[in-house]
């Protein structure tokens, strides 16, 4: 009765708790999709990493096809060092994928970790439906990658955030105050919630969930394996999480996110602050209610905290998790948990999807200004330099020529002057992470010579009923009587 009433407490005696003990493990922690893109990946274990012939495949965010794949990767030095975080970004600065992602805040992707010999190491994706990753069927450095039958589901995004950046916890589960703390949300920080946190459950090296180089259900979710202290004896787990806070005056309200099968309570400081699938009078041995598929539990569930704020103190504070299988004879038992501090940014913003009462998704500052064009539209005779460039700070300028929208994930990126010899039109756009493109700006470049040689092969097809002669009537052309003036009777 004693334990039952106080091992949600921090100073608790659970020198007699098993560690969960950490295994070889690369994942991908950070992905980012506004401007520039990047992908930051950790070693979340206590050992060296043979990474040799390692890649760090990136999907093509120009389109929605989940089998595009850049074929230029990020290839991995022979080791990571215990701990280590390593990130690429698309853009000039170092380190530098050399190459462009091209994802947008909105739109769908995935990066993948691919071993030395064509084994998923890891996997995220976020914005496709369960339907499309299981159609993944792709080559990734040379070794063929597909999804197995362990992605089944409801027609609804795996991964469905509002944000424009996936996070994920890493390191190690030491034991100790170190596993767990908050940090302040920073901008040039490319790792910075729960960096010390890795809580999975099953031994193994973790793999992209359901790929078919590995067994569906959990498999390499797994880290801790605790299938010989539970399987047939127990339905509970006790799970004990100490970590570090600051000045909780600094957070605004607490987010908990879990992946679980079956069931679960959670406590803060020996306070209930969340529960599913949860007896109202738990014992030491409570089953969970109700049972939970694969795919349940593989995706996340996230619990706004709105009144458990007053639970965190300065210093050392304690996450309690009492986990439960659905049956002691069940051979499936998940749990995941992640703890966040929210911190509220004051600076107005402008929300992309209304989240009425949930914590606010994808945000931007402002819109850019708009585009400025070192040349006026007009007649030219000679080819010319045209720059193009906009008085908002620190933004990604992407131009289209075939009279299509620019958008943040649309065009051409430009990062030069561009050589116009011919008739042109360009319309470009200005962005970056916190300044949304607002106007396509048009610009229309006429080489005379062009137009008068234009044939009908260039005439749109959304023309429209009403016909017209789109190419130039070389008897006219090559009249004596015009073609001496033609050029100035056209401008």
């Amino acid at each position: 009765a004693d334990a039952l009433a106080s091992w949600t407490l921090p100073d608790f005696d659970d020198s007699a708790f098993s560690g969960g003990g950490s295994q070889p493990t690369i994942l991908i922690t950070e992905t980012g999709s506004g401007s520039p893109d990047y992908v930051e990946i950790q070693n979340v274990s206590d050992q060296v990493v043979d990474t040799k012939d390692w890649v760090v495949a990136m999907n093509i965010g120009t389109t929605s096809d989940i089998n595009a794949v850049h074929t230029s990767y990020w290839h991995l030095d022979d080791s990571m060092a215990p701990g280590e975080v390593l990130y690429r970004r698309d853009d000039a600065q170092e380190p530098s994928t050399g190459f462009n992602i091209s994802w947008s805040g909105g739109g769908t992707g995935w990066a993948m970790i691919v071993d030395g010999g064509g084994s998923v190491v890891d996997f995220v994706a976020w914005r496709y439906d369960a339907k499309d990753i299981e159609s993944l069927n792709t080559t990734v450095n040379s070794f063929p990658v597909s999804a197995s039958s362990a992605w089944k589901g409801p027609g609804s995004p795996i991964v469905n955030s509002g944000l424009s950046t996936l996070r994920r916890a890493g390191s190690l589960d030491h034991d100790d105050e170190s596993d767990f703390f908050f940090a302040t949300p920073d901008p040039d920080d490319w790792g910075v919630q729960n960096g010390e946190l890795t809580l999975p459950f099953a031994s193994g090296r973790m793999p992209g969930i359901g790929f078919d180089t590995f067994s569906p259900g959990f498999g390499g979710t797994l880290q801790t394996d605790v299938l010989g202290e539970m399987h047939e004896k127990n339905a509970s787990l006790w799970l004990r999480i100490p970590f570090e806070a600051g000045d909780p005056s600094a957070i605004d309200v607490l987010r908990l996110r879990l992946k679980y099968n079956d069931g679960f309570i959670a406590y803060l400081n020996g306070h209930k602050i969340a529960e599913s699938n949860a007896p109202a009078a738990p014992t030491w041995n409570s089953s969970a209610t109700a049972a939970r598929s694969i795919e349940e539990s593989i995706t996340p569930q996230e619990f706004i905290l709105l009144d458990a704020l007053q639970y965190l103190v300065p210093g050392t504070n304690l996450l309690a998790i009492h986990a439960m299988n659905v049956d002691a004879s069940d051979g499936n038992f998940l749990i995941i948990p992640e703890l966040f501090g929210i911190a509220t940014d004051w600076t107005l913003q402008h929300f992309i999807t209304p989240t009425p009462g949930e914590y606010n998704g994808e945000s931007f500052v402002s819109f850019a200004d708009d585009v400025e064009f070192s040349e006026k539209s007009g007649f030219h005779e000679d080819p010319f330099q045209l720059e193009i460039t906009c008085d908002t700070p620190e933004t990604t300028i992407r131009y289209t020529t075939d009279g299509s929208e620019p958008t943040d994930t649309l065009g051409t990126i430009y990062d030069g002057p561009l050589t116009i010899d011919s008739t042109t039109v360009i319309r470009a756009v200005a962005y970056n992470y916190d300044y949304r493109p607002l106007n396509a700006i048009a610009r229309t470049y006429i080489f005379l010579d062009d137009v008068l040689t234009q044939d009908g092969e260039g005439m749109p097809t959304n023309w429209g009923p009403v016909g017209t002669n789109y190419d130039m009537d070389l008897d006219v052309v090559n009249d004596p009587r015009y073609r001496d003036t033609l050029k100035d009777d056209l401008r």
